[in-house]
């Protein structure tokens, strides 16, 4: 189902009432109405009216795809160079697995119009400068982040109900926020009428919402748990880097600071892991985070909105249950993560091809997975372990071409702060 070619998507004023945001957005006759609800009312300021600005315009993706591609008119808001830049390349890099998956151009999908323009502004001053967000999905990575920074009392923020993320925030004795995103029920309906469907740049929209949280709880932080993989392309295709984690990497962190200074946003937006690969966070998580063991959860099927569809804890047959128990074995016995996950999955013929595909470069999963050389990596340290070596996934898929080992750099660029960044190396100390 798409509108006429002629018929942008219109990204109407939002709303502010209370504590719950109303996202607007009309195409061919149809208004979608988004609610996010934050857990605390709030005023309008300046900063605020900005990041709810961006806001819109970053979650508009999640609408537009229904019609892509088409162009969006913004001519409602007003917004920076900078501003400008970052949203094009949501519409742009954020979309191409999109593009991909539906067999579209990999060209922009949307084509940002009609929006003024206004100059980039004097920061206003930052809040307390040791007051922290951190994001948490309730896996691996936020785990490692949370635990890191747990001495400075960091605030937690969960987007949408998450038992992973209260039972962490309750064992780490940190404090928790949570807003909630409600997605239009006429975009449901129009995905089960078969309208175009599949990824958007999600940590993009995840992002913002919690820069606002931070702004509403006087944070003058929000700390991501971004790692160095994520700014690797997932595949090239025909020549195009196509990168599922496009909203969580570096380019894109660069983008987003870039426009936040530009709109006078008081926050420090960055990722503690940036210059982190995936084994050093999978050893820093089984050796410095053993609390969290029995509490992370990083598997999306456990996390589906539709509750019927939803797996009771980890679902262990999915790209992301097998790359973070790849990424662990060499730093636990079998016994350990057959407790963790309630499986051994490097013992199962039936995960041979799963886990092929995570040291594949042709045949990476479209998910948020680590690095092929951090993969590659793992299986050659499990080939060499007494305790791992007859596994029979470690025994079929373990003959590949060994690669130089990973070994930790600081020289990865990053924009933590450099007290901050002390803190984070801790917990990464052998």
């Amino acid at each position: 189902m798409r509108p006429d070619s002629e018929s942008p998507c219109v990204v109407l004023p939002w709303e502010l009432t209370g504590s719950t945001v109303a996202l607007r957005y009309s195409v061919a006759g149809t208004i979608f109405t988004e609610r996010i609800e934050f857990d605390t009312a709030f005023d309008l300021t300046p900063p605020r009216r900005t990041l709810l600005d961006m806001l819109s315009l970053a979650a508009v993706v999640s609408y537009a795809k229904a019609f892509a591609p088409i162009d969006i008119d913004a001519s409602a808001y007003s917004l920076t160079e900078a501003q400008i830049e970052v949203m094009e390349s949501l519409y742009d890099h954020g979309m191409r697995e999109f593009a991909a998956h539906n067999s579209l151009a990999y060209e922009p999908m949307f084509t940002l119009h009609g929006h003024g323009t206004r100059n980039s502004e004097a920061p206003t001053p930052p809040h307390q400068k040791n007051k922290l967000l951190i994001p948490m999905g309730g896996g691996r990575d936020s785990s490692v982040v949370a635990t890191a920074l747990c001495a400075l009392k960091p605030v937690l923020l969960s987007i949408g109900q998450n038992p992973y993320v209260e039972d962490i925030a309750q064992r780490l004795s940190l404090p928790l926020h949570t807003v909630t995103r409600h997605i239009d029920a006429q975009l449901l309906a129009l995905n089960t009428q078969g309208a175009l469907n599949g990824h958007v740049p999600v940590t993009a929209i995840n992002s913002l919402i919690s820069l606002l949280a931070a702004d509403v709880h006087g944070c003058g932080h929000v700390v991501m748990a971004n790692e160095k993989s994520s700014s690797e392309p997932t595949r090239i295709v025909d020549g195009y880097n196509i990168n599922h984690q496009y909203s969580k990497s570096f380019d894109f962190e660069r983008l987003m600071r870039s426009a936040l200074v530009s709109s006078g946003i008081p926050i420090n937006y960055f990722s503690a892991l940036r210059d982190r690969n995936d084994d050093e966070i999978a050893r820093a998580f089984a050796h410095s985070c053993s609390p969290l063991h029995t509490a992370f959860m990083s598997c999306n099927k456990a996390m589906l909105r539709d509750v019927e569809r939803r797996s009771d804890r980890w679902c262990n047959n999915c790209p992301k249950c097998r790359s973070v128990f790849l990424t662990l074995a060499p730093h636990l016995s079998p016994a350990r993560l057959t407790e963790i996950f309630g499986k051994d999955l490097l013992d199962d013929v039936s995960q041979v091809s799963g886990f092929t595909d995570l040291v594949d470069i042709d045949n990476k999963p479209f998910e948020c997975v680590g690095e092929i050389e951090s993969a590659r990596n793992a299986l050659t340290t499990l080939l060499a372990s007494s305790a791992w070596k007859h596994h029979v996934v470690v025994a079929s898929i373990g003959q590949i071409s060994p690669v130089t080992p990973v070994t930790p750099t600081m020289e990865q660029p990053h924009f933590v702060p450099e007290d901050i960044h002390q803190l984070v190396a801790q917990v990464f100390t052998p």
